[in-house]
């Protein structure tokens, strides 16, 4: 059962912005806008959408949000084109019966998974703004670890904080905080700034002392 009394103006604010980014991938000039709006009480939509050239990805997640600030997904879906990939992922949270539910759609085709769900479980969207809402609420802590749903079932994320940030980004953002996971050759990093509400700034993915980053280029409220 939802706690409508527990959000802070603060938190409502992360959970209400648009950020813009950009980045270079395989050569291309990619932009990507990242958006967090209220849908209803303690109804909230995250959606991430990618553009670039013949590149699509358009990502969503439908959650709410529990006693305590804990994010629940409800529906989570992606959706990629290009680069020879069509491809459709839903995700389906039935937390009265702990059950996930996975579709994977190629073509004419569609293949179903159910997995336990365990208190906590997040989507590829949603880890990263329960991230924003604990760093807003808390201390800043040395780690922080999700299980992270998908079309293969759960895994942990695991993250540790840095103690060294980059230099500012294009949008000259201070205090920022990094944490970092690690999995086998490869490296993510996200570097969150504190004067807007731990909005990850920058996101570097690092595989064999090659990088890829994702750069935060615009951002604004969607509420007073």
């Amino acid at each position: 059962m939802t706690d409508t009394h527990s959000l802070t103006k603060t938190h409502t604010k992360a959970l209400n912005y648009e950020a813009h980014y950009r980045a270079k991938i395989k050569g291309l000039n990619v932009k990507g806008i990242k958006t967090v709006r209220s849908t209803g009480e303690n109804r909230y939509r995250a959606s991430w959408k990618v553009k670039a050239l013949w590149m699509k990805i358009d990502e969503w997640s439908e959650f709410e949000i529990t006693k305590g600030n804990e994010i629940r997904p409800i529906h989570y879906h992606y959706q990629e084109k290009g680069f020879g990939k069509k491809q459709r992922i839903n995700l389906f949270f039935d937390w009265e019966t702990q059950q996930l539910t996975s579709e994977m759609i190629r073509s004419n085709s569609v293949e179903k998974k159910q997995f336990a769900l365990t208190e906590g479980v997040q989507d590829k969207l949603t880890y990263q703004v329960q991230m924003q809402l604990e760093l807003i609420s808390y201390s800043l802590p040395d780690s922080l670890s999700y299980n992270v749903a998908s079309d293969r079932g759960l895994e942990q994320y695991r993250f540790t904080r840095s103690n060294e940030a980059l230099p500012k980004s294009q949008l000259n953002q201070k205090n920022n905080t990094v944490f970092s996971r690690q999995k086998k050759n490869r490296l993510v990093e996200i570097h969150f700034a504190e004067d807007i509400f731990y909005t990850p700034t920058l996101i570097r993915h690092s595989k064999n002392d090659k990088f890829n980053d994702i750069h935060l280029s615009g951002w604004q409220l969607l509420i007073d």
